[in-house]
């Protein structure tokens, strides 16, 4: 019931309304139900009474007004929840570290923020359908009440028993539902490799083989497995309620007549019967789905629960709007990577490092040395875990670490290309245009109403792309990690010695994780490292 309860505490003034047009369905087609009862015991000599048609045509406007706008108000109060809930999990998401980010991990937050949100959308009229439903044959067990005592101590027996066993029948399809979407999560953890993997795995056919077979398909079985059980979880639950039903139905018809003095009485309790079985079969679907949007807002909350201890210490919002550098320095910082046992794998430092302003710095060393972890602590991406980095002289810290970062322009080894240039509005187009022509791309891609035409490009190009939205960003510091790499020779040549000695007489700062050792004359000062140390820093100038 914790989503019940979510959707009553958000809907705010409006739950009032929202309960009283539910009940009101249930209890709308139930005096139908009633209505049609009386008419149908009536003589059929008899003229039609009007009173019991306006009754029934009452009954039937009150329930289609009624259950018409429960479900449109249930639909707007589970949309708007669910666009509060995005909203918020984006904002938070935007507001982690690194590591928190890495830890938390992106195929979870992707999954809760879709197939999770997905889930309790589709949950919201479903619960209506049942909970009017369940209104109407709470109205329903009454009348029979009032027909007949007997009757109704029956239905009440078997309806108990049928919930009892109800429940008891369900105390594992949670968990197995649970485990089979985790499962599925595996399956398209794999799937994603194959996809993003395409090229790689059609040239290794037993990779493709031990991918698909051993890990795609295995997960695959896993949750179907799983799914199945949970699913027959949910239809024994569904059966036994039905067999309790029957139960119901075959006392009514065969054992009530001969226990009740009027025939009539035992006719209309069977007809009760017989009309809300539809009623039992809307309550059977709601249940499971119930069950399921409680399970996927259990895992948006602990989602959220995570989200918010990584931001038990947030950072200050930026206070700058154009922060300037002097300097950048390093005293004993180090950071550690941790398996998910808390184990140590990997530490980079502690080291001591100093970067002048408007200068070029490479960053050099073998795959693995902690080059691009080095990167990531100077642009304050990664907290120290000892040491401290310092801008200026003073200490980089959650109070201005939003400011610092807003000091780079970054292309990543692993970098995002956006289609528009979020974040730099009225960008003159002649100046995107000519950066277009300077890397080659204006036959490739145009700049139009705040972004690009197309991202569809080789490597190389997307990189030159992405050169492109960084030097439109106008920072005082640029990070290009291994930027040159997937450049042919012409573009490599260009990079090393046009670009970044424009870009220094610019008065930029820049800091190159790169290879190339041919070009290291072009730095001011070269950063050699081995397995997570500086082993050694030469001024080239």
């Amino acid at each position: 019931m914790r989503f019940v309860r979510v959707l009553l505490d958000e809907a705010g003034e409006a739950r009032r309304r929202l309960v009283i047009a539910t009940v009101a369905a249930g209890v709308a087609m139930g005096a139908v139900m009633a209505v049609v009862n009386t008419v149908t015991d009536q003589n059929k000599q008899e003229s039609v009474q009007w009173e019991l048609f306006a009754a029934f045509v009452l009954g039937c406007a009150v329930f289609l007004y009624a259950k018409g706008h429960a479900l449109n108000l249930t639909t707007a109060l589970v949309e708007d929840l669910l666009n509060r809930m995005r909203v918020r999990f984006a904002d938070k998401i935007r507001r982690l570290d690194l590591a928190a980010y890495e830890r938390i991990g992106r195929p979870r937050i992707y999954t809760a923020l879709t197939r999770d949100v997905q889930t309790l959308s589709e949950a919201g009229t479903m619960i209506v359908h049942g909970a009017s439903s369940a209104v109407m044959l709470i109205f329903s067990a009454l009348y029979i009440a009032y027909l007949s005592l007997l009757a109704f101590l029956i239905t009440l027996v078997l309806f108990g028993a049928a919930i009892y066993f109800y429940k008891r029948s369900q105390e594992t399809s949670g968990d197995l539902w649970r485990r089979a979407t985790e499962s599925e999560g595996r399956f398209h953890d794999g799937l994603g490799h194959l996809l993003d993997g395409f090229k790689e795995v059609k040239m290794n056919s037993r990779r493709g083989d031990e991918l698909l077979l051993d890990h795609i398909a295995e997960r695959s079985r896993e949750a179907e497995a799983l799914k199945i059980q949970s699913g027959r979880r949910f239809n024994a639950g569904a059966n036994i309620t039905n067999i309790f039903f029957y139960l119901l139905m075959g006392t009514m018809v065969f054992g009530l007549p001969q226990n009740i003095e009027s025939a009539s009485v035992a006719a209309k309790v069977i007809n009760v019967i017989i009309f809300v079985g539809s009623a039992v079969e809307i309550v059977l679907k709601a249940l499971p789905m119930l069950a399921k949007s409680n399970m996927a807002l259990g895992n948006l909350e602990g989602l959220e629960r995570d989200l918010d201890r990584a931001l038990d210490k947030p950072e200050a919002p930026p206070a700058l709007p154009d922060p300037r550098l002097q300097s950048i320095a390093a005293e004993g910082a180090s950071y550690t990577y941790f398996d998910r046992d808390g184990n140590a794998v990997f530490t980079i430092g502690p080291f001591d490092l100093a970067l002048p302003a408007g200068r070029i710095h490479f960053i050099v060393g073998g795959n693995g040395s902690g080059k691009s972890t080095l990167v990531k602590l100077l642009t304050r991406l990664y907290e120290p875990r000892s040491g401290r980095i310092l801008w200026d002289g003073r200490e980089v810290t959650r109070a201005n670490a939003a400011d610092y970062r807003n000091l780079f322009s970054t292309i990543f080894a692993d970098f995002h290309l956006f289609d528009r240039l979020y974040g730099q509005r009225g960008v003159a187009r002649e100046r995107v245009e000519a950066l277009l022509r300077e890397m080659d791309l204006q036959d490739k891609t145009a700049f139009d109403d705040g972004r690009f035409s197309t991202l569809d490009l080789s490597t190389g190009q997307r990189k030159r792309l992405a050169m492109v939205a960084a030097r439109l960003e106008d920072k005082p510091v640029y990070v290009f990690d291994e930027w040159a790499a997937d450049q042919d020779p012409e573009f490599r040549r260009h990079f090393y010695e046009v670009l970044l000695p424009a870009l220094k007489a610019e008065g930029r700062t820049l800091i190159v994780v790169t290879h190339d050792d041919r070009y290291f004359h072009v730095a001011d000062q070269v950063v050699f490292m081995e397995e997570g140390r500086v082993v050694r820093v030469e001024e080239r100038a």
